[in-house]
């Protein structure tokens, strides 16, 4: 803070007041810190979810599809099995 008022006075600037806040990084990261991680949980937690849930849409388009050709293969084995029988 000290070399940003040199600095605004150097260049012709000469503030009225400054205010120099001394802050420890322990205090502000204890109060900031909850926040954010609650807030990055959250995300995380729908990120989650939303790539579980299309796994999910995955995995049953996936076992249609193998019911939907197990279906058709038992029907073509038992035209073949009726066409042998006539």
């Amino acid at each position: 803070m000290v070399d940003e008022a040199s600095l605004l006075s150097e260049s012709g600037f000469f503030p009225d007041a400054a205010i120099v806040l001394e802050v420890e990084d322990t205090d502000a990261v204890a109060r900031l810190l909850p926040q954010r991680l609650a807030r990055w949980r959250s995300r995380r937690r729908q990120v989650l979810e939303r790539r579980r849930q299309k796994k999910e849409r995955k995995r049953q388009r996936r076992e249609a599809a193998i019911e939907r050709r197990r279906a058709k293969l038992q029907r073509e084995a038992e035209k073949r099995k009726a066409e042998r029988q006539v």
